[in-house]
């Protein structure tokens, strides 16, 4: 019997072998003159030329190879991906690598912001293109040139131009080559880092087109004429949050966003379609564009890259990439934890850009670049962009004891937006002093919205803690209104910016006959008052999360220390059941939803989010 078990044993391995032998045998290379004139053929249609018969027969050999390597990897069951022999067969993988990558990873520079896109679960669609929102250039060819950097940073200021003017430029990479010279990292051709693109971008005011500047994959001397005709600009960039594909999903569901890759491997180099899953590392060494996500027809999600290879490689130029892979840097180190995806921002979000604002505004410069950073404090800049102030005397009591008539309110609605409703003047860019809650309580009594003076506040309602654009408490704002008699419109005594302006009251358009407050810590009593009408409210600005919010319902890190005041215009619930208030704030359109934030509500603190619910107060027309 053991015989017997023996040689059955070794019969079936003979077998085994024989199938494996058989399957080798269909798996043979072509002969020597197929593949000779399938390499003609290749030459021909990609236009390749070898300097002699020597170099000719060392890329035959290698194009040999990579067919080899083509031919069995299609060959193979279950894979989401197909290779071919496209325009880098005839290139070993270090040399692809040499000649078609450029990618230089650093670490994130200091000062460079975070954007809060991880705050906003359930704004992303389940799918992006963002070639069919025409928001997307035509694949480029970097050529032998490692200009992958610029390439992708171009492509991403190309996509957040269209999406913010409607129009879309082709802008050159070229100049990106030649001019951005000050840095230890990026150089030229060689090798660079897609923030430093950004930076020059920003610090040139500026990026000419590809028309007037036009690529030629080599380094040059920077045209500074060239580059001074500007097709397009942005304020700044910022980092998406790092091993967070969420914030990544989110950050490219409102735009283009350039990302290191790791491109090494033959699998890479010979792409051809399908959701790429194949071997890849993450030492990062190539840059390319996300320009958008979804899910293939047979469940696979994947992210959509745009490269800068031609379209002769991959899909028409482009990639389907495997997301949701499992780890958390992702299919290739999309998203490591250098922060290498990056994405742009042109609205008023990070501390510097408030303060270079702020210098605009009111003509501030400095000696030099070092005393420009000493100024620039979180603190300083909440200083000229909130200015609430609250009294010691009123810390402890407000709203204790003080007449509250909605108090037996119950018809309270589900939702509430009192710019629908008419009763919300344009969002101001005016730091403080908003007099937004007397606007909406004059046209809910008259029927007409009216935007008042803050300049009046600022120049005539002085003392009792309220010292103009260095910080004022809201209800003296009410009380001086009462006592004056009324406020100015906009137009009649218009915003100037700053102090030293003597009292010039005139005319009254609108009076209010006095103020109440809101119990404090409680957002039951709040829900009711805004039910009814706009109401000014304090809150803590201070976080560089609030200071940098875009959209979504706000839930980020920040304190109850009242430094801001703003109106509260309505509130609702998102499609996921989140609750929120809706503020408007004075910061400008270009902040946050267009001047408005959603901030959590009903939230487990009785001080509410950032302390919403501590000091509330409304005028009574």
């Amino acid at each position: 019997m053991a015989s017997t078990l023996e040689g059955t044993t070794i019969f079936l391995a003979l077998l085994v072998l024989g199938i494996w032998a058989s399957q080798a045998d269909c798996r043979r290379p072509l002969d020597e003159a197929s593949i000779r004139a399938k390499h003609e053929q290749w030459m021909a249609r990609h236009g390749r030329v070898y300097k002699d018969n020597a170099e000719k027969e060392e890329r035959l050999k290698i194009f040999k190879e990579n067919m080899e390597y083509v031919k069995n990897f299609n060959s193979q069951k279950n894979q989401t991906f197909k290779l071919s022999i496209n325009r880098f067969a005839d290139l070993t993988n270090k040399e692809f690598i040499r000649y078609r990558t450029g990618g230089k990873l650093v670490s994130r520079p200091p000062g460079v912001q975070s954007l809060a896109y991880e705050a906003l679960s359930g704004d992303a669609p389940s799918s992006i293109d963002w070639r069919q929102k025409g928001a997307v250039t035509s694949v480029k060819e970097q050529g032998k040139c490692g200009s992958c950097w610029a390439q992708a940073a171009a492509a991403a200021v190309e996509g957040l131009t269209k999406i913010k003017t409607g129009k879309l430029p082709t802008l050159s990479v070229q100049e990106l080559l030649d001019c951005v010279t000050n840095s230890a990292i990026t150089r030229g051709c060689a090798e660079g880092n897609q923030d430093d693109a950004f930076a020059y971008i920003k610090e040139n005011g500026g990026i000419t087109s590809a028309s007037n500047y036009p690529y030629k994959a080599k380094d040059g001397t920077c045209d500074k004429n060239k580059a001074s005709q500007h097709a397009a600009k942005i304020s700044g960039y910022a980092v998406v949050p790092e091993n967070n594909e969420d914030a990544l999903l989110n950050a490219v569901s409102k735009q283009p966003v350039a990302a290191f890759v790791n491109s090494a491997g033959k699998e890479f180099q010979l792409y051809s379609s399908g959701v790429f899953s194949g071997n890849c590392g993450t030492s990062l060494d190539h840059i390319l564009t996300i320009v958008g996500y979804g899910t293939s027809e047979d469940g696979k999600k994947y992210w959509l890259l745009k490269n800068s290879w031609g379209t002769n490689w991959g899909e028409s130029g482009y990639m389907r990439l495997q997301r949701n892979p499992g780890f958390a840097q992702g299919r290739c180190g999309t998203w490591l934890s250098q922060a290498t995806s990056r994405t742009l921002h042109d609205e008023l979000a990070a501390v510097e850009t408030l303060h270079e604002e702020w210098m605009a505004n009111y003509g501030r410069s400095y000696a030099d670049d070092e005393e420009k950073k000493m100024h620039l404090t979180n603190e300083k800049v909440l200083s000229y962009f909130t200015g609430y102030k609250l009294p010691d005397h009123r810390s402890q009591s407000f709203g204790e004891d003080e007449p509250f008539r909605y108090q037996t309110v119950t018809d309270v609605p589900p939702s509430m937006d009192w710019r629908s409703q008419g009763a919300v003047t344009p969002v101001k860019d005016q730091g403080r002093c908003a007099v937004a809650a007397v606007e909406g309580a004059t046209q809910i009594k008259t029927g007409q919205l009216i935007s008042l003076s803050e300049q009046q506040l600022v120049d005539c309602n002085r003392g009792e803690g309220n010292n103009g654009c260095q910080g004022g408490w809201m209800v003296n704002a009410f009380e001086y209104i009462k006592q004056n008699q009324g406020i100015s419109t906009e137009s009649d005594y218009p915003y100037k910016g700053g102090d030293g302006y003597s009292c010039q009251a005139g005319n009254s358009a609108v009076q209010i006959s006095g103020y109440e407050a809101v119990p404090a810590n409680n957002e039951e009593e709040l829900l009711k008052a805004v039910s009814k009408q706009p109401v000014s409210i304090t809150i803590d600005a201070s976080s560089s999360t609030f200071q940098s919010y875009k959209y979504g319902v706000f839930s980020g890190d920040c304190g109850t220390k009242p430094n801001h005041a703003v109106t509260i215009v309505g509130y609702g619930t998102t499609e996921d059941g989140t609750k929120y208030w809706l503020l408007k704030n004075s910061w400008g359109e270009t902040w946050g939803e267009n001047g408005y934030m959603r901030i959590a509500r009903d939230v487990e603190s009785p001080q509410g989010q950032c302390g919403i619910a501590q000091y509330a107060s409304y005028p009574i027309a």
